[in-house]
């Protein structure tokens, strides 16, 4: 761990005191590092998290007093509680509000991250904190009619990524799907700015949002009060200067009222088809009739079909693959390999391929079924010193609230049976904020020998868009591991090199494993499957690495988007 890192979670936690001189240096670091306060958030939050769990009742609502970032008289807070063990006696609920907690108490320290843990900067100020500019977000996956407010703020196009900053438009809807998984529909006219990637800033609008599990916490704050999810869907209404009406669909949410200091001044706590109307200037929370047309409904998303050119497949061939599967039917129960002589792939659990006229048939894995898989009916032992290749078109579903975090797309596993083993990994990091990774990346693991851990892996240095198509070569080029999207050199990193193992050696027999970790025990433990969730095609394997060429000639045979 970092050494300011460790100090400054030793003086948050009362355990040490760095010194003026030491207290300084550590401010300006965390004022003006983002990615080391970043990690210092997560720490906390992880702190949160056992403080919460560890807890016989939900003592962690007392703890805005401990800190300081309540002005609530302590009736309200013991009011509060006792709702929330009230509700929490539901055992589903429970592990939500544990988890809002933990990432409610790391929003406010990040906000008066000065006051909170070193004590000796200002509270925070009234008015919003500006948005981290550059930082990728969310993706516009839908524009429904946008009319833009001229020269002001970005103006993104549909399939695009957009950064941390202002989206202002006269009239019109427009949905984003943020790199955490949660869904946000906006109508106009609005004003939004989107802070990071789970706290959104509403100016005016009509807002509503889907939170999947692991991205709870997502905020929608405003000039005078803020949204807290925990694990939901829930809508905003906000007119300029007005009051404001606040509905969740489904799950629970936290309502805080906000004083001039930023600070919590009252709250409630929202379950499904409850309303309320918020007028943060007197102050209250008051509940009215559930009225679900008043608000906007999420945009509705139909995934893209992928059009290639008619000769992609003659340009796969040409390039010489081991393995070559199209999904575009079954031959005796299985994916025929379109390479003579090679295995085919046998679906597993309710796999199946979607039909889509006028386009390429695909392989569909659905969310409901994480037996789901193909698994090749023979062997390949891939070359070790030459090097080898793995190249799919990936198609992520839009998350849900019972969708996985890090998904497997294809693994090469030991033929042994027993303990699976794998010489090489392709997945898509988790969406949600419990992953080690940062969301919604491609890693691609190597590992000589097989194992379960180990070896060398390389992330894409680029998000992966949801919902929309990208091709994915992952491969082995020698002594360096490489990672294309859509064309793109996004990752490198050096082989890890084994004595015991040396690279002109032969691998072992592998057999492929296609949208699933696990292969043996199921039903599994679900975080250990890592379920993929959308649309596979064109699946290739190479005895050796794709050139950069060839590589940026497969990516740009995509027609559309």
């Amino acid at each position: 761990m970092d050494d300011d890192l460790r100090e400054l979670l030793a003086a948050w936690r009362g355990d040490h005191d760095p010194g003026e001189p030491r207290r300084e240096a550590l401010l300006a670091r965390l004022r003006g590092d983002d990615a080391f306060r970043h990690t210092f958030v997560e720490e906390i939050r992880l702190l949160g998290m056992l403080r919460a769990v560890q807890a016989a009742e939900p003592r962690w609502l007392r703890l805005e007093d401990a800190i300081g970032w309540t002005a609530r008289p302590e009736g309200d807070v013991e009011a509060l509680a006792q709702s929330v063990v009230r509700v929490g006696r539901r055992h589903r609920r429970l592990r939500r509000f544990a988890r809002w907690a933990a990432g409610a108490t790391a929003l406010v320290l990040l906000a008066g991250a000065v006051t909170l843990i070193l004590g000796r900067a200002r509270a925070p100020q009234p008015g919003p904190e500006a948005a981290v500019a550059g930082t990728e977000v969310a993706t516009v996956i839908k524009i429904e009619d946008v009319r833009w407010e001229p020269g002001e703020g970005a103006t993104p196009a549909e399939g695009t990524v957009v950064t941390a900053g202002r989206l202002h438009f006269q009239a019109g809807r427009l949905t984003l799907v943020f790199f955490s998984g949660v869904s946000l529909t906006v109508e106009g006219p609005a004003d939004v700015e989107l802070r990071t990637g789970d706290r959104v800033y509403c100016h005016y609008g009509k807002l509503r949002a889907r939170v999947p599990r692991g991205a709870e916490g997502f905020t929608v704050l405003t000039a005078g009060y803020e949204v807290v999810d925990l694990g939901t869907e829930f809508a905003v209404n906000l007119e300029p200067g007005g009051k404001s009406r606040v509905m969740v669909f489904d799950g629970d949410a936290a309502v805080s009222v906000l004083g001039k200091d930023g600070r919590s001044v009252g709250g409630a706590m929202l379950e499904r088809h409850r309303s309320v109307e918020v007028d943060a200037g007197a102050g209250w929370i008051r509940d009215v009739p559930a009225d679900p047309d008043e608000f906007v409904p999420l945009g509705e998303f139909v995934p893209p079909p992928l059009n290639l050119d008619p000769g992609y497949a003659e340009m796969v061939r040409a390039a010489r693959p081991w393995g070559y599967w199209r999904f575009e039917t079954l031959v005796g129960g299985v994916v025929p390999n379109e390479v003579t002589g090679r295995p085919g792939l046998a679906p597993l659990g309710g796999v199946l391929l979607d039909p889509a006229p006028g386009a390429n048939r695909v392989a569909r894995v659905r969310p409901d079924d994480h037996s789901q898989a193909f698994l090749m009916d023979g062997t390949w032992t891939p070359p070790r010193s030459a090097g080898y290749a793995i190249e799919v078109w990936v198609q992520a579903d839009l998350p849900t609230p019972r969708s996985q975090g890090r998904s497997a797309l294809v693994g090469l596993i030991d033929r042994q049976d027993g303990e699976e083993k794998h010489l090489s990994y392709l997945e898509l990091t988790a969406r949600g904020r419990r992953s080690p990774h940062e969301p919604c990346t491609v890693r691609f693991v190597d590992r000589w020998p097989t194992g379960r851990g180990g070896g060398a892996d390389v992330f894409s240095r680029r998000t992966v868009v949801t919902t929309l198509w990208r091709h994915i070569v992952s491969q082995k080029n020698g002594d360096t591991l490489e990672l294309y999207v859509d064309g793109e050199l996004v990752g490198t990193t050096p082989a890890r090199l084994n004595a015991a193992a040396p690279e002109d050696a032969a691998t072992t027999a592998c057999r492929l494993l296609v949208g699933r970790l696990k292969r043996r025990s199921l039903p599994p433990n679900e975080p250990d499957i890592r379920a993929f969730e959308g649309r596979l095609d064109e699946l290739a394997v190479y005895g050796r690495p794709l050139t950069p060429e060839e590589i940026r000639r497969h990516a740009d045979a995509r027609q559309g988007p």
